[in-house]
């Protein structure tokens, strides 16, 4: 299991780079706390970030098919 005040500094990195960035290239982010996982949207093309992100912190960034039918996303982006 991450610490969670390593997943906080992630949260706050990608809240900080939507804010310095011309439009929000971290969408929908979600700060699972009990279980230690940041769910999160995002572009594609903009993936190279979240990596970045990942690899300065030491944590692993995830990409599953979304089985949410409810759902409009093709994918599912998590961090931890």
């Amino acid at each position: 299991m991450k610490n969670t005040t390593v997943l906080q500094l992630a949260e706050k990195i990608m809240m900080a780079h939507n804010s310095t960035g011309n439009h929000e290239v971290f969408k929908d982010i979600d700060f699972d706390i009990e279980n230690e996982v940041i769910y999160f949207d995002i572009l594609y093309i903009f993936i190279g970030a979240a990596d970045d992100i990942c690899s300065l912190l030491n944590l692993t960034i995830h990409i599953e098919v979304n089985s949410d039918p409810t759902s409009d996303k093709q994918l599912k982006y998590y961090i931890n």
